[in-house]
């Protein structure tokens, strides 16, 4: 739209952003700083919320405190937005704050300007200091966890991982990620127990394939209940296929192992692995001990990602009536 970046945006500007966009809600305002150094400055937010479909303003808002409490006034501010998008919501204020750990205005500047970073180290250095300054703020413990998951090294990984909350904003995404390093470190159950928490929240093809290698290494018939559920949350996906005829094939079940393999190869026909397991049950042949071609050979996913489910979940849960 030729909108340059950083450019103060008109309410006509947002509006035109956001029906581009087809969202259903825009919200857009100011905010505004008083006083003399940071202990004694000010914040003022104002917000206003604007239903695009019906072009009419839901909510006028504002929220103001020391700028010190500035994860205060997000959250109270987060809280006013969702009570007039939802004005039936249940939940009081109180126990949404409580849910929202107050962090520290130098543990926030910390971790912003890790996202901001363009230097690997940089990001690094400026997540571990919000961490340290901030123990229980869940978003640098995630990135730092991340971090050292995509370095293999899943042991510290899972030390910054278990440090997000189960309260926090991306705990079944931090959840699935620490159940990965624990099954990495032959920590079977453990990574059971968290991907089954996960699981009940968010039903996703890569959740529920995980699920299933866990339960599979535990030698648990529950691993083929799982894999069903992560082909029919993707059934384009080979992964679960596989791992359910490598759990089958295990268990010297070869006919039902056979047509799970021969499903891996109507959607990659050039699958190695699976062309070699075909074989060893037309052969009616087990697993060989110290066999590296078929020791160890379930596939996990790696990669999590809720925002399409969420957005269906959105769409089709009916909202509250208001009182």
């Amino acid at each position: 739209m030729g909108i340059r970046a950083g450019a103060r945006l008109t309410q006509a500007s947002v509006l035109e952003i956001a029906i581009n966009l087809s969202a259903g809600v825009a919200v857009h305002g100011e905010y505004s700083l008083t006083g003399a150094g940071r202990e004694a400055e000010r914040l003022r937010v104002r917000a206003a919320v604007v239903d695009i479909r019906q072009m009419r303003r839901i909510a006028q808002l504002e929220e103001s405190g020391p700028l010190a409490d500035l994860s205060r006034i997000q959250a109270r501010l987060a809280f006013r937005l969702l009570q007039s998008l939802r004005p039936g919501m249940a939940l009081p204020e109180e126990s949404f704050l409580a849910r929202q750990p107050s962090i520290r205005l130098d543990a926030m500047e910390n971790h912003i300007r890790g996202l901001m970073a363009t230097d690997i180290e940089q990001q690094i250095r400026f997540f571990s200091t919000a961490a340290r300054l901030a123990p229980g703020y869940p978003e640098p413990n995630l990135r730092l966890g991340l971090y050292q998951l995509g370095r293999k090294d899943y042991r510290a990984a899972a030390g910054w991982l278990s440090q997000v909350g189960p309260g926090a904003l991306r705990a079944r995404e931090a959840a699935f990620y620490l159940a990965l390093c624990r099954h990495q470190l032959g920590e079977f159950q453990a990574a059971r127990d968290l991907l089954e928490k996960v699981a009940s929240e968010a039903p996703l093809n890569e959740v529920h394939n995980n699920l299933g290698a866990a339960q599979a290494r535990l030698d648990q018939e529950a691993a083929l209940g799982s894999f069903d559920k992560a082909i029919e949350a993707d059934p384009a996906d080979p992964a679960a296929y596989f791992n359910a005829g490598y759990y089958l094939w295990r268990k010297g079940r070869f006919d039902e192992a056979m047509r799970r393999f021969n499903e891996v190869l109507e959607r990659t026909p050039d699958d190695e692995a699976a062309l070699l397991l075909l074989e060893r049950c037309e052969d009616r042949q087990g697993p060989r001990p110290g066999d590296p071609r078929t020791e160890r050979q379930e596939r996990l996913k790696t990669r999590y990602d809720e925002s399409g489910w969420l957005m269906l979940k959105q769409i089709f849960t009916p909202k509250p009536e208001a009182n």
